[in-house]
């Protein structure tokens, strides 16, 4: 028989932040909080509104394609790890989307879009997800 769990709160031992999970075989071990996404966003547009997010405080437009999340909770460094994508706003051929991060800090990114003939482009949704540890 399965068991279920309802809990309002997690917190660890010795820590309150420090919760560490088994893996499925048993061998190894990772922290939770490691694990899981500290921030995303998903179907962001160049109006700046995203369509659902977490972490996310406010989205600047900064140009043609260009927008930047700005986070609820600061990251501890710029040195945490996010991935992007794209989409394409009409279907069409040979307007295919690219999305790529830069000017990465603590407290936002920009994420640029462009289009497979390189040139800057709109799109109507930008989604990424970004991953490390919270000040």
């Amino acid at each position: 028989m399965a068991s279920i769990l309802k809990v309002d709160d997690l917190r660890g031992n010795t820590s309150a932040g420090n919760i560490t999970i088994t893996s499925e075989g048993g061998a190894a071990t990772m922290q939770l909080q490691q694990g899981v996404a500290k921030a995303w966003g998903g179907d962001m547009t160049d109006s700046a509104v995203a369509g659902d997010s977490f972490n996310i405080s406010s989205i600047a437009d900064s140009g043609t394609g260009i927008n930047q999340p700005s986070w609820s909770s600061a990251f501890n460094n710029a040195d945490y790890s996010s991935t992007t994508a794209a989409t394409n706003p009409t279907n069409t051929s040979g307007q295919n989307r690219a999305a790529c991060i830069f000017l990465v800090s603590t407290s936002s990114m920009k994420i640029q879009t462009f289009r497979s003939d390189n040139a800057t482009a709109s799109s109507v949704g930008h989604n990424f997800v970004s991953f490390g540890d919270l000040a």
